[in-house]
């Protein structure tokens, strides 16, 4: 190999493991988002699942409350009963209005809580998921950006590598045998 060839030689290497580098580069961000896409995939869905139980739980917790005020209304109106007030009174009536209503109060927070917890859960599974597109896309540019990078690498190292030659050929040309250049 001829001295003059080292300096293509190195260049020629030195471009190729730059590009070899930019393509592992680009292919290690690519994947890297397409697993931090793949997780936040897994957790929306766990947030979707967890919607669909808690609404299954709601409804057996209602009925619970539900059947819990039913007895205790009941026994309100034995007690009553039993003491020998008229069941028909303003009194007992006016209690046990007031006890449905606080009844109902609480089944509807329940539920309103139910709901703004659900609501929050599919929102952020929502939000999970256009992370994860987002991530994947910008995987898909790390990946493309490296092979550009790569290209440039290669192209810049063929330019210089060209003018090189072009110097050279200059060079060789305008010396006389003889003379020193």
């Amino acid at each position: 190999m001829a001295a003059a060839a080292i300096p293509y030689v190195i260049m020629g290497t030195t471009a190729a493991l730059g590009a070899a580098s930019s393509v592992a580069a680009g292919n290690a961000a690519n994947n890297e988002a397409q697993y931090n896409a793949q997780v936040k995939e897994n957790q929306a869905l766990g947030l979707e699942q967890n919607v669909d139980q808690n609404k299954f739980l709601a409804a057996q917790e209602i009925e619970r409350m539900r059947a819990s005020f039913s007895s205790m209304r009941g026994q309100n109106v034995v007690n009553f009963a039993s003491s020998g007030v008229e069941l028909g009174s303003g009194s007992v009536a006016t209690i046990q209005r007031q006890n449905m209503e606080k009844y109902l109060d609480d089944e509807y927070m329940f539920k309103f809580n139910e709901a703004k917890r659900n609501t929050s859960d599919i929102n952020q599974a929502n939000n999970l998921r256009t992370g994860a597109i987002a991530d994947r896309i910008r995987g898909k540019y790390a990946k493309k950006m490296g092979k550009i990078k790569a290209a440039t690498s290669l192209l810049g190292a063929a330019s210089q590598m060209y003018g090189m030659s072009q110097m050279s050929q200059i060079n060789t040309a305008s010396t006389t045998p003889g003379e020193i250049s």
